[in-house]
Formats: C-alpha cells, structure tokens, sequence
C-alpha cells in the first residue's frame, strides 16, 4: 500500500528545546482537543437522507460527544492566552471564539450540562426526566438492520430522543421544541467547525516560529521514504 503524506517535523535540536518549553505543551495540549474533536466532525455532517440505523447512531454521538468535548475545549483555550495573546492567529481564532457572547451561552446553557449529566457522565435524573417528557404513545425503542443485529449496529434511538427533550423539551409546542434541536445542531456545528480551523491556524504558526519543517514521504507497506 502506498501513502503520500506531509509531515511537520523539528530536528532533534530543536525537539530537544521546544518540548520542554511551557509554550509548546500548551499548544500540544490543544493539539490533543484538535483531535479529539476531528474525531466528531464527520459524523455530524452524514446527510439527514441517509436514515439508516447506523447513521442516526453515528449522527446523535458525534452532536453529543462534540457539545460535550467543546466544554473542555474552550476550558483548554483559556490558558492559552498568557502565550499567544500577542498573534493574529490567536485574536482571529480561539481569542474571537471565547469572547463571542453566543459561544458563551452555548457553553453555560447547553454544553455543560451536556458534558456534565449526558455524555461523560449518565445522570439517572437527566434520562428520567427526558423519557417523562416524550409522548405516551407507541414508541420505537431501538432499531438494527434488517439482516439481523451485529454488534456496533444497534441503535438504541429512545435513548438519544430523551436527551434531546430532557436539553429542550420544556417548552409548549412541538414547533418550538424542533426549532430549538435545530438551532442547537447548527450552533454546535457552526462552534466545531470554528474552533478547529482557529486551533489549526494557531498551531501551525506556532511551530512555525519554532522551526519545525514540512516534507513530503511516500510511504510503503515496508518502508518510509522522504520523496522531497
């Protein structure tokens, strides 16, 4: 099998230096939220077409885990303002992030709680109060392909639903409790998609200043092989 990749690389005088320096732990402290929550971007954006078990399972984890995630995120971009307050890429990028009065609800009103009582921890109040909340009628507990359930392919679709009404099923209508899941999976797409080009952007001219090269390698099944 043959991959061609870029890879950014510090010599080993360099390596030696940077990565005891509190700069470079903090920028490999976001590094690690980077990618993390790369790993919840392309679930959230599998066509609501597709309605398929595994992609109603695989759509709900990657809303979840990203709301959740982000709490932490913005938790660890906090700090980085004592190192990098003084680039462009940090004012334009996460430094806008943490001061847009949208992003801080978002992170009060919804992310918290998530990552609190839904996603990092199973609150046994949250679950009860979400499954009170949905209809009294026949209700579809959890679905698998028709050719028979395979482990990882079961969705337990009553279970995601009450996590949504226990976030936004307080309200009258059932107009205004969909447009309230809506504008949460857009703001939440909308915070993801930011936060990961900002922590890119700040990242990349981080090592930049520290003398970290790119090159190109191909490589092979048996070996590694720098092409330029």
């Amino acid at each position: 099998m043959h991959i061609r990749e870029t890879q950014i690389v510090a010599d080993a005088e360099t390596w030696a230096r940077m990565r005891r320096e509190p700069q470079f732990i903090e920028l490999m402290r976001l590094a690690r939220v980077a990618n993390s929550l790369t790993l919840a971007y392309p679930p959230i954006f599998i066509p609501h077409s597709d309605q398929s078990p595994r992609a109603r399972r695989t759509r709900f984890a990657g809303l979840f885990y990203s709301a959740a995630l982000m709490k932490e995120a913005l938790d660890t971009a906090r700090s980085l303002g004592k190192w990098f307050r003084d680039k462009r890429q940090y004012r334009e990028g996460v430094g806008s992030i943490l001061a847009d009065p949208k992003v801080q609800a978002f992170e009060s009103d919804i992310a918290d709680k998530i990552r609190d009582e839904l996603v990092f921890h199973f609150d046994r109040e949250a679950m009860a109060v979400g499954l009170a909340r949905l209809p009294g009628e026949e209700t579809i507990i959890g679905s698998f392909p028709a050719t028979g359930p395979e482990i990882g392919e079961t969705h337990f679709d009553i279970a995601d639903e009450a996590v949504l009404a226990y976030l936004f099923g307080d309200v009258p209508s059932s107009d205004e409790y969909l447009a309230r899941i809506a504008q949460f999976m857009d703001d939440n797409t909308d915070l993801l998609t930011r936060f990961l080009a900002g922590a890119h952007r700040l990242i990349a001219i981080g090592l930049v200043d520290y003398g970290c090269m790119q090159r190109t390698v191909d490589r092979h099944s048996d070996s590694d092989e720098c092409a330029t």
